[in-house]
């Protein structure tokens, strides 16, 4: 079949047929691209729509509101006992998103002094967005890249880069200068991660002196990050890693201040470790960027107790909106499939985890604030390209108690799974496995305080790394 004509599609998309280019051929073809990415680019809803209602598209990235502002008051609360000696520079990775990186700083009372970048297109975004103190930590080493991150430093912004060799000095010393700037440079070491960064201290000493002499740069400290840690799920383990982490920072200090260069900067730790860092005595700034968001994955580390943290701290401020599409209440496996799948959310960290379930219904009815919240006893399953499924846990206790009291028998299991799962057009609250490439998925997330967008975020600086 041939397509439909760009008029049909502009009516569906909402948007004026007279808006639609009329001219098509080689003058419209630029206009027209433009167009279909516009449409392509749906936002899910506007402001003052309600999770619940059926004008919510999904699948929709959603950013608890009431999560977010209680994750960044538990960060200020962990690092109070650090007050002027070690500073937050929350990683925006996490989320990519330049409204959100705002909204932290501003909560933050002062405990974050700047963010992290991992991408050039990520600090470009946030440079746009109005965030100016920067850290992109990672290696930075075309021409091209290189004259962009010296663009920004030459714009105002404070722009550091890290490097683990000594051509990337070079290569920094040159686009730096071309662009009549400095930018700040400080030595990856590598602690454990066995990815980037230098493999001894010696090698820390002599970037560093290296850097210190060439034109552009600025020698500002030294990052020991160390990655795998972050999901070490013992907490003494992920401890223990964390002290030979800061053993290799305390290391560095010592031989750099030895050699004449003072080293003004220890950066390192994430969500899962930050603490660990913060407390040690070596670092003066830590990364946490999931702790605004705290995806699945991280709550499934251990604590002190040795249980699962769960949200005990931080809560899952990300989540995947998403509509029941297909429900079927036989055995051997009732079940429901949402319209969410690997192509808006991550499956590498494992599942979703289930929040709660949305019905609308009575809401619409009695003019309520909130969503319903009930938590039937049901389990995910499933994670494909398009869909999500969830099942009624016939092991949970609520449903073998229910289907005994129905005589039991597939009958009776039919009946309670039709009571206790969703309906068709439910909607459904996910936490996503890993934050970072969920939200490099999306164009925009839905800022909602319980059932209510109040804002919708641009996610600016997603990419594949351009």
């Amino acid at each position: 079949e041939s397509a439909p004509p760009i008029s049909t599609m502009a009516s569906a998309a909402g948007t004026s047929e007279a808006a639609v280019p009329k001219d098509l051929s080689r003058a419209g073809e630029q206009a027209e691209t433009a167009f279909m990415r516009a449409v392509l680019r749906r936002v899910p809803a506007v402001s003052g729509a309600r999770l619940s209602d059926e004008g919510t598209e999904t699948p929709a990235l959603v950013f608890d509101a009431d999560a977010v502002e209680h994750n960044c008051a538990r960060l200020r609360e962990v690092m109070t006992p650090f007050e002027g000696a070690v500073s937050a520079r929350p990683h925006v990775k996490s989320h990519k998103c330049p409204a959100l990186a705002r909204r932290q700083l501003e909560l933050s009372g002062g405990t974050c002094k700047g963010i992290c970048a991992q991408k050039v297109c990520e600090a470009e975004a946030m440079a746009a967005g109005g965030v100016r103190d920067i850290l992109l930590s990672n290696q930075v080493v075309s021409a091209p890249k290189l004259a962009r991150l010296a663009a920004l430093a030459a714009s105002g912004c404070a722009v550091s880069v890290l490097v683990d060799d000594a051509d990337q000095v070079r290569f920094a010393s040159a686009a730096a200068s071309s662009a009549h700037t400095t930018l700040g440079v400080l030595v990856e070491v590598d602690v454990g991660q066995r990815r980037c960064g230098v493999a001894t201290v010696p090698e820390a000493v002599a970037l560093a002196k290296l850097a210190t002499a060439m034109p552009g740069l600025e020698f500002r400290g030294v990052q020991c990050y160390h990655g795998a840690a972050q999901h070490i799920r013992d907490y003494e383990a992920r401890k223990a890693a964390i002290d030979g982490v800061a053993g290799i920072a305390r290391a560095c200090v010592a031989q750099l201040t030895a050699a004449g260069l003072p080293c003004a900067t220890v950066t390192g730790g994430g969500s899962g470790t930050f603490e660990f860092e913060a407390a040690s005595g070596a670092f003066t700034e830590v990364q946490p960027g999931s702790s605004v968001v705290w995806d699945r994955d991280y709550s499934d580390n251990l604590g002190p107790d040795g249980k699962r943290v769960g949200e005990t701290g931080f809560r899952h401020a990300l989540q995947v909106l998403a509509t029941v599409i297909s429900r079927t209440t036989a055995l051997p496996n009732p079940r429901v499939v949402l319209d969410c799948g690997l192509k808006c959310m991550s499956g590498e960290s494992g599942l979703p985890a289930l929040l709660r379930v949305l019905s609308g219904k009575s809401e619409a009815a009695s003019g309520a604030a909130a969503a319903s919240t009930t938590q039937p006893p049901l389990k995910v399953v499933g994670l494909s390209d398009e869909h999500t499924q969830i099942e009624l846990d016939l092991d949970d206790p609520r449903v073998v108690a229910a289907v005994a009291a129905s005589g039991g028998g597939a009958d009776a299991v039919a009946a309670v799974a039709d009571e206790m799962l969703p309906k068709v057009r439910d909607r459904v609250l996910l936490a996503p496995g890993h934050c970072d490439p969920t939200c490099n998925l999306h164009d925009f997330a839905l800022w909602a305080r319980g059932d209510v967008v109040e804002e919708v975020m641009e996610i600016s600086a997603r990419s594949p790394g351009l």
